[in-house]
């Protein structure tokens, strides 16, 4: 199950996925494209919440204009990773909301 932080809207952006300078994904076909450690993977929401910014894979800064940070159920780890982008959105005064405006 994908966690989900939502804002009003429907775009996204999608970790621990990293991105192009272009604002793409990379493929997942590259190595070292998925990104593994939570704390880095929750940095990097923090910063896409709190800056509309992201570090690519080339080093630079791109914005980057998300309504939402969902992390794939898929990826190894992915419920440690869920729970560390969580405590730190939250520490970062993020609310956590459902795309259908219950409660989180």
């Amino acid at each position: 199950m994908d966690e989900a932080v939502a804002v009003p809207g429907t775009r996204r952006t999608v970790d621990p996925n990293s991105d192009l300078v272009d604002g793409l994904l990379v493929s997942r076909r590259e190595p070292g494209e998925v990104l593994h450690d939570p704390e880095i993977i929750a940095a990097r929401c923090v910063q896409i919440a709190t800056e509309s910014t992201v570090e690519t894979v080339d080093g630079t800064t791109t914005t980057v204009e998300a309504r939402s940070i969902c992390v794939h159920g898929d990826t190894d780890g992915a419920v440690g990773i869920a729970q560390a982008v969580r405590r730190a959105l939250e520490c970062a005064g993020g609310e956590l909301r459902p795309f259908t405006g219950g409660p989180a």
